[in-house]
């Protein structure tokens, strides 16, 4: 995880994009763990393409499923099912859904 969260780093400096940062926080929640991840996410600008990006949301609902924030997880993960029109992601976040759904 540390060569690929380098490896991130060289790239920011080739080209520094919010989807580059994305990925990187995913990166770094592998290394230093959920909470650090998610504080690189949160960091992120407020960039209308990554708001309309399912994959941004499913990121965040990943990573705050780790850090044992289930409510906000699932506000995420639900946010990345409806941007989400391809199946096999459909069904994959609904899985996830599924997977930390909390019985009422």
């Amino acid at each position: 995880a540390r060569r690929v969260v380098a490896a991130y780093d060289k790239l920011l400096q080739l080209e520094d994009s919010p989807v580059v940062r994305l990925n990187r926080s995913v990166a770094v929640a592998e290394l230093h763990g959920a909470a650090a991840g998610l504080m690189e996410l949160e960091s992120l600008p407020d960039v209308p393409a990554l708001q309309r990006s399912p994959w941004y949301h499913a990121a965040r609902g990943r990573l705050l499923t780790a850090a044992g924030q289930r409510d906000q997880a699932h506000a995420a993960l639900t946010r990345a099912l409806t941007l989400t029109e391809t199946g096999p992601a459909r069904d994959f976040l609904a899985r996830e859904l599924a997977r930390i759904a909390v019985p009422a």
